[in-house]
C-alpha cells in the first residue's frame, strides 16, 4: 500500500525571488551567501514598500484630478 502525499503548493512570486537571488549571487560572488541574501531580500522588501507608497499617492492624486474635475 502506497502512501500519496499531496503536493506542496509553491507560491506565486518563489521561483521569481530565487531567480533574482540566484543571479545577483553568481554576478556579485559574495563570500557569505546567507548575509547576502538577507541584504538582497530587505533591499526588494524596502523597494516593495516604496512602490507601494508611490501607488497610494499616485491613486490619490488620480482621484483628487477627478474630483476636482467633478467641480468644474
Amino acid at each position: 500500500m502506497s502512501v500519496t502525499r499531496p503536493r506542496p503548493v509553491i507560491p506565486e512570486d518563489l521561483p521569481k525571488l530565487l531567480h533574482s537571488l540566484s543571479y545577483a549571487v553568481i554576478k556579485n560572488q559574495p563570500h557569505d551567501i546567507i548575509s547576502f541574501a538577507v541584504e538582497h531580500f530587505t533591499l526588494m522588501y524596502h523597494e516593495r514598500e516604496r512602490e507601494k507608497v508611490r501607488d497610494e499617492k499616485t491613486n490619490e492624486l488620480l482621484y483628487l484630478d477627478e474630483y476636482e474635475g467633478q467641480l468644474c
